[in-house]
């Protein structure tokens, strides 16, 4: 399937694309497991716990490593952070943003395929925003922020977001032309 066919469900008979963006794998997965490390952190002291933990009415608590406790814990860890990764990788690998002559799209979605609109002339804002992590993956990603009456810019956490996305600076440029492009075509049908 082409990248184009992706979004053939959702596109207007004289719509046409204009561009297609896939976000940037090394970028994409470097903050997914930095934040998979983390949460295996906080579950490693979670399965610690439980497995030094033993509950007794009658006499005082001494710690003592319960290896039952730990490998049941320990599994149930482990089985939760493959969970996380699976559905992460079936994300990403449905995960596309494109930019038509009428509006600009996310497709994604892991058991099924959503599609998040936002018209041209909708827009009334575009933030590019490139973070600290980015900066040290020196991959020249970033976001790309749209945002609009209905849903504006509310600090780096807009509802509408191209995230990951190669050369954000220059890609925001592109896209800008083009809604002024749609914004003149459509005062010049009025």
């Amino acid at each position: 399937m082409t990248h184009e066919e992706r979004f053939a469900p959702i596109l207007n008979d004289d719509e046409q694309i204009i561009k297609i963006y896939k976000p940037d794998k090394l970028k994409y997965w470097l903050f997914r497991s930095l934040c998979l490390i983390f949460c295996a952190a906080v579950l490693a002291l979670f399965v610690t716990a439980i497995s030094v933990l033993e509950v007794s009415e009658t006499e005082p608590a001494e710690p003592t490593f319960k290896s039952l406790n730990f490998g049941i814990s320990f599994g149930i860890s482990v089985v939760l952070l493959i969970l996380v990764a699976l559905y992460l990788f079936f994300y990403y690998r449905n995960l596309f943003y494109c930019v038509t002559t009428e509006r600009v799209i996310i497709r994604a979605g892991v058991f099924g395929t959503d599609f998040k609109t936002m018209d041209m002339l909708m827009i009334g804002a575009i933030d590019a925003y490139v973070s600290l992590l980015d900066k040290i993956a020196r991959h020249n990603t970033g976001r790309i922020i749209f945002g609009s009456n209905s849903a504006p810019l509310v600090g780096r956490n807009s509802a509408f977001v191209f995230r990951d996305i190669p050369d954000p600076y220059n890609e925001t440029k592109t896209i800008k032309t083009t809604i002024d492009g749609v914004r003149a075509a459509s005062k010049k049908g009025e």
